[in-house]
């Protein structure tokens, strides 16, 4: 399990958004050299995809290591107490790799979308950073 941080280029000054992330189970086998692609799905405050359909993410496979595969994207609204975030994500770059029983990832993505608070609306910008290591 881990952290996912949301760090605000527009407006500035803006304090980042830390999300935990849902625990999961991840069962693959990377050493063939076939893409593994997650699913994200949607947890208590968190919507992801159009309409809550979820989002996937691929990577390419080399060995006990993966690479984010290119050109992906997808869109995630976050309410935190009255405040609606609506974000379109584009995911930039990531790697993950396999040590015995432990699967170490990181990821940095980048976005844009808008703020709701109070029936005000805010357009937004940045970047998102992550890391999670998963043992059995």
């Amino acid at each position: 399990m881990g952290n996912t941080t949301y760090t605000f280029t527009m407006p500035t000054g803006g304090s980042p958004l830390t999300v935990p992330d849902a625990k999961s189970t991840i069962v693959f086998d990377i050493d063939d050299g076939a893409a593994i692609t997650f699913t994200g799905t949607s947890s208590g405050s968190t919507v992801v995809g159009d309409g809550g359909s979820g989002c996937s993410i691929s990577y390419d496979t080399s060995g006990s290591s993966a690479t984010l595969a290119a050109d992906q994207s997808c869109t995630v609204t976050i309410t935190e107490g009255s405040t609606v975030y609506a974000l379109d994500i584009k995911y930039m770059s990531g790697s993950a790799s396999v040590s015995g029983t432990t699967l170490t990832s990181s990821q940095t993505d980048s976005f844009t979308g808008t703020e709701m608070k109070n029936g005000t609306s805010t357009n937004l910008q940045g970047t998102i950073s992550g890391s999670k290591t998963c043992t059995n």
